[in-house]
């Protein structure tokens, strides 16, 4: 007995992004009223490293800033990632307090985002 395999899971909120190396071009990442989520590099990919931008609209105005910054220890560290061809990782935790986030890639490709409200 086979059965169908759902691809609509509460609403299909999987989705890609095209990933660049220019915070002005590179995608940016709707992120209000989630709670966090995973992302996939896929097998064919190029990117090997990602880091996270905060994206702020004032006015009308799209201001994107330096890295977004962990809290922890005495000094924030930038929050880059490692990441591989054919891999699966968690967004980082600390971008949950963020409505929008710009992905910067060392080069570009696409990633895969799942997120959960």
């Amino acid at each position: 007995m086979s059965t169908a395999r759902v691809t609509n899971y509460q609403g299909g909120n999987d989705a890609s992004f095209a990933i660049t190396a220019s915070l002005n071009t590179t995608a940016v990442l709707d992120f209000g009223g989630l709670a966090g989520g995973i992302f996939a590099v896929p097998a064919a990919s190029s990117l090997t490293s990602l880091a996270f931008h905060p994206v702020f609209v004032v006015s009308g105005t799209d201001t994107t800033f330096t890295n977004a910054h962990k809290d922890d220890g005495a000094t924030p560290s930038s929050v880059t990632m490692t990441v591989a061809a054919d891999g699966t990782y968690t967004l980082p935790t600390c971008l949950h307090g963020a409505r929008h986030v710009a992905i910067l890639g060392n080069t570009t490709g696409t990633i895969y985002v799942q997120a959960k409200s």
